[in-house]
């Protein structure tokens, strides 16, 4: 058997190369897995970043709506206030109303039974021949 210096020398510097390569190999990898991390990590930043701003508007629209709902609510509230004040008002006047109209008929009433009293004065004293005068 023939064993040379040189090929146990080559074959440290091909193991040399071979460790090497692999150290190289395994930094590349480390390398991407650590851009592979970084990528994911912002990602996740960005969706949840995405998320929050989401979830700000969603609660920005639920108060805009809960005070467009309570003006609307408070707009209704002092529709029917004022619809009622008008129905009040109208059943008011419409009282008041009978009232003078029953006002007016007494004095109408009165007034009539005044004629009829000065009526029947008058013709008692001024003369409608009565059954008992003499001809």
């Amino acid at each position: 058997m023939y064993s040379s210096p040189s090929k146990s020398s080559y074959q440290l510097y091909l193991e040399d190369k071979i460790r090497e390569e692999e150290y190289k190999r395994e930094r590349e990898i480390a390398r991407l897995e650590l851009e592979a991390q970084i990528a994911r990590d912002r990602a996740e930043r960005e969706e949840r970043q995405r998320q929050e701003k989401l979830d700000f508007e969603l609660r920005q629209q639920r108060i805009a709506n809960e005070i467009r709902r309570q003006r609307i609510e408070d707009e209704l509230k002092r529709e029917r206030e004022y619809e009622e004040e008008l129905r009040r008002k109208q059943q008011e006047d419409e009282i008041r109303q009978i009232k003078l109209e029953r006002e007016l008929r007494e004095i109408q009433l009165e007034n009539e039974l005044q004629a009829i009293r000065s009526s029947r004065i008058g013709n008692s004293t001024y003369g409608s021949p009565s059954k008992y005068s003499s001809p």
